[in-house]
């Protein structure tokens, strides 16, 4: 942020474009391995678990479509913003949650209705795609087609990357470093296909890893930590999203940006404490779960910045606000969930912590 063209200048804004494969291949990855530890399975054994993220999500949702209607915005600026408000930042979740070793029920209901916002918002974004093709007088073909297309095309890439690597024997391979890098190749494959097809790369990225968990159980298709490669994707991950972050965003998204911060905030918060306890979240671990869906990182922008290509004068109230949102929850978000897993007991030392 600091070094980037909003303040000192020293990294061109060209770069962002420049290395927009590797933010994809960085956020792919993530998504990837995100999906492969959401058990279907477990999905199936305690349904309250989709009713429960359902009800986060869908108040979310209508919140900050609520709250937006007192501006002058269009119907597919407000869905759209919405849409992208459900989300919580994948990339941030997965990095706070390995740095600080959590694990327990907190953790993995984290792990899961971040999966699973991570989806809804990407439907509910091809939806104000749709929107936003009726405000435009387009052609029913493309109202509808179009996010028809992105939705089950993308469904489909995620399926077959997925099947790809159950043809490769994939869970057969002893090594770690064999399988890691098998998985390089495929979010590689995957995100070239996304991005090449007009997919969402993050929803076929995503779809994939819970269909390859769904192939098999095994909990670990990586090493930990991602290995010196998967470091690295992330190091480029969240500098190019920091790159691509501007102060004056909030300065152009101004009350609009803040409100939608409190606003999402309180309705994750609420959303997921009252429907934490359908299913089996203790009270204690429940209060904290809110607070860990709210980051909001690179998934966003990248959002943000889909729908601004479509449209320049739609697109920009949609950069406005949410990156001016982003630019706070970017620094804000990863404190708030690493203090919710800390406070819930589920953050464990790293050895040289246990050694001091």
């Amino acid at each position: 942020l600091l070094l980037g063209p909003a303040v000192l200048g020293w990294v061109p804004p060209s770069i962002t474009g420049d290395l927009r494969p590797l933010l994809l291949l960085g956020l792919g990855l993530l998504l990837f391995e995100l999906g492969s530890r959401v058990d279907l399975r477990w999905l199936r054994h305690n349904p309250m678990l989709i009713v429960s993220s359902v009800v986060e999500s869908v108040l979310t949702f209508t919140a900050t479509y609520v709250f937006l209607g007192w501006f002058d915005l269009s119907m597919g600026t407000r869905v759209a913003v919405a849409a992208i408000a459900v989300s919580t930042s994948p990339a941030v979740v997965m990095r706070i949650v390995a740095e600080n070793n959590a694990r327990g029920q907190m953790t993995e209901r984290l792990m899961l209705m971040t999966a699973l916002n991570s989806l809804y918002a990407i439907l509910l974004l091809k939806i104000s795609v749709g929107v936003m093709h009726l405000d435009r007088n387009a052609g029913l073909l493309q109202t509808i087609g179009h996010p028809t297309y992105i939705a089950l095309g993308s469904l489909l890439l995620g399926a077959a990357l997925a099947y790809a690597m159950h043809l490769t024997r994939f869970f057969h391979l002893k090594r770690e470093s064999e399988r890691f890098a098998l998985v390089i190749a495929v979010v590689l494959l995957g995100t070239t296909a996304a991005d090449r097809l007009g997919l969402s790369v993050p929803m076929a990225l995503l779809c994939g890893g819970m269909m390859v968990r769904s192939l098999s159980q095994r909990l670990h298709l990586f090493p930990e930590h991602f290995g010196a490669a998967g470091a690295l994707l992330v190091i480029i991950l969240f500098t190019l999203t920091g790159v691509a972050l501007d102060p004056r965003h909030l300065v152009a998204g101004g009350l609009m940006s803040i409100g939608l911060l409190l606003i999402r905030g309180l309705a994750k918060y609420v959303g997921a404490y009252v429907s934490a306890g359908y299913g089996g979240l203790v009270p204690k671990k429940a209060v904290w779960l809110g607070v860990a869906l709210l980051p909001m990182s690179s998934l966003a922008v990248l959002q943000a910045h889909d729908v601004a290509r479509l449209y320049a004068d739609f697109g920009d109230d949609v950069l406005a606000i949410v990156l001016g949102a982003v630019l706070i929850m970017e620094l804000l978000g990863p404190v708030a969930t690493q203090i919710a897993l800390r406070r819930s007991g589920e953050a464990m030392p790293s050895l040289g912590e246990r050694e001091v």
